[in-house]
């Protein structure tokens, strides 16, 4: 098999996906779908020539996640000054598209083609990334950046939304030089005001609105769970002193729960709290009922001061390279 008379090519049969499908299988181990430089660029103009990025100023697809940060650190991103540190590649596990049209695929010659040439590939709409939601309609259509890259042009999203995506997820396996998102900030200097704006649109405003609706529930949930420990039978005395025993031994934090009771949410029980009612063990008092409202209001305000503390950490970050690289 000659690859590079594949990629020289520009119609493809049958027999040629079939032959980029034993090749991408031939160079997959252990995971890694990407190993080298020579295979990063390979993949890349591969599914390009599959299926073209944009046709008719429409944009089918961009590179996405950690493989978009990749192509701007190997390449050159136009408009950008780059500080050009030439850090090594790093394998990759995925293959990662954004801003896709048709996510199911299949609709057309060029995605169904990329799909059957690369299988399990991620893809993602363009009202999402792997951590923002709700993006603004034609958002990534209209920001998208272009890496030059042997004398190519491939799309990729905004640095500033790259950059985003990746402090919030943070790789598992960095380069020793540091994650993707420091070294993207290193090479490239990037719109602070313009990254705060995305995250607070675009992370931080669904996370509380979902938040919201989530610690409105918390106080039915937490009661409810301890109501069915209550009830499992036996002398509800002995119930509530196990209850309370395997509470206080279990590990304490965030979303640590104990047969679906809240351990940081959890306030001691006691007889004069439980009612009999119906054959059914309840917690109506209304004291025990208000601590537990006002204990879940002050856990729903200490996750909106990680949101603002992050804002801060982020300024920071970027306020620090932009400095550097004046």
């Amino acid at each position: 098999m000659d690859i590079y008379k594949l990629l020289e090519k520009e119609e493809f049969n049958y027999e040629d996906i079939k032959e980029i499908r034993k090749y991408h299988l031939d160079t997959y181990n252990e995971g890694i779908v990407i190993s080298n430089y020579q295979e990063f660029i390979n993949k890349i103009f591969l599914i390009v020539k599959l299926w073209p990025q944009k046709e008719k100023n429409n944009i089918n697809y961009l590179f996405g996640g950690e493989l978009a940060i990749e192509l701007a650190l190997q390449g050159n991103v136009l408009n950008r000054r780059k500080n050009n540190h030439c850090y090594p590649l790093k394998k990759h596990s995925e293959i990662v598209l954004y801003d896709v049209k048709e996510v199911e695929l299949g609709d057309t010659k060029g995605s169904a083609n990329v799909k059957d040439a690369f299988g399990n590939i991620e893809y993602y709409s363009g009202a999402e990334t792997k951590s923002l939601s709700n993006l603004d309609k034609g958002l990534l259509d209209k920001g998208y950046d272009t890496v030059i890259i042997n004398n190519e042009k491939i799309l990729i999203p905004e640095l500033e939304i790259l950059f985003l995506d990746s402090y919030l997820q943070k790789e598992l396996n960095p380069r020793k030089e540091g994650y993707d998102y420091e070294l993207l900030l290193m090479e490239y200097e990037l719109d602070t005001d313009k990254i705060i704006n995305y995250l607070e649109e675009y992370y931080i405003n669904p996370k509380i609105n979902n938040d919201k609706k989530h610690y409105d529930q918390l106080l039915d949930k937490q009661i409810k769970a301890i109501e069915r420990i209550l009830n499992n039978g036996g002398k509800i005395i002995t119930n509530l002193e196990n209850l309370e025993s395997q509470v206080n031994l279990f590990p304490k934090g965030k979303n640590m729960t104990y047969a679906g009771i809240l351990i940081d949410l959890w306030i001691p029980l006691g007889m004069n709290n439980i009612v009999y009612k119906n054959k059914y063990y309840v917690i109506e008092d209304e004291k025990y009922l208000e601590k537990l409202k006002k204990r879940i209001e002050i856990y729903s305000l200490a996750e909106y001061q990680r949101y603002e503390e992050l804002v801060v950490e982020i300024k920071n970050i970027t306020g620090k390279n932009q400095l550097f690289n004046i």
